[in-house]
C-alpha cells in the first residue's frame, strides 16, 4: 500500500475507510475558503458522500490511473494531492491536482507531497510531462498558492486555457504550468 514518510512532521498516503470522519470534518471547517476556486467540496456533504470520495480515489489507484496522497501533517489531515496518470504508453504523461485545509498553508506540505509525487512520475511510471493547473478570474483574483507551488516544483507557464474551469457557477479561465523529465533533472 502507498504509505510514505516525507519529512518528520508529514506523510502521504493512500485515503481510507477510516478517514471518513476527520476529512469530513476537514472538508466542513474549510467549505467556503474550498469553494472559492472549485465546486466539488459543496458535494462532500455527508459521511457518505465522503466514502464515496475516498472510495473514488482508491478505485482509480487499484486500476493505475491516479496516485492519491492524503497529506497528513503531525497527525492531522491536511487535504490531498494527487497525481492523475493521463497516458502511460506514447505521450506519457500525467496531472497534479491538490487541495489543502487553509490552516495548513504555509508549511511546505503541497509543495514537498508534490516533489515525491513527481519524482515518481519520472522515476519509476516513466511519464515525460506533467502538467498544473488551477484558476484564475484576473489579476486580482488568483489562486496564488497554487502558481507558488508550480513555480516552486519548477514547473514552467504554458499559457491560459480561456474559460476551462467554472466555480461558483461561473467560467473560469485555467492556467497551465508544464514540467517536463528532462527540465526536472536539471531542477
Amino acid at each position: 500500500m502507498f504509505n510514505h514518510q516525507i519529512d518528520r512532521d508529514l506523510i502521504a498516503r493512500l485515503p481510507e475507510e477510516n478517514d471518513v470522519k476527520e476529512l469530513l470534518t476537514l472538508f466542513k471547517e474549510n467549505r467556503e475558503y474550498l469553494t472559492y476556486w472549485n465546486d466539488w467540496p459543496k458535494r462532500i456533504q455527508t459521511v457518505d458522500h465522503c466514502s464515496d470520495y475516498i472510495n473514488k480515489h482508491r478505485q482509480l489507484f487499484a486500476k493505475e490511473k491516479s496516485i492519491p496522497a492524503l497529506m497528513v501533517h503531525k497527525g492531522k489531515i491536511a487535504g490531498l494531492s494527487a497525481l492523475d496518470i493521463q497516458e502511460r504508453c506514447v505521450v506519457k504523461k500525467g496531472e497534479l491536482s491538490y487541495w489543502i485545509g487553509e490552516s495548513f498553508q504555509g508549511n511546505g506540505i503541497v509543495t514537498k507531497t508534490c516533489q515525491q509525487l513527481i519524482a515518481y512520475a519520472f522515476n519509476h511510471l516513466g511519464l515525460n510531462r506533467i502538467v498544473i493547473r488551477f484558476k484564475h478570474i484576473d489579476a486580482d483574483h488568483e489562486n496564488e498558492g497554487s502558481r507558488r507551488v508550480a513555480e516552486r516544483l519548477g514547473f514552467i507557464q504554458e499559457g491560459v486555457q480561456r474559460q476551462g474551469g467554472v466555480a461558483r457557477g461561473q467560467f473560469m479561465d485555467m492556467i497551465v504550468y508544464s514540467l517536463l523529465r528532462e527540465e526536472w533533472q536539471r531542477f
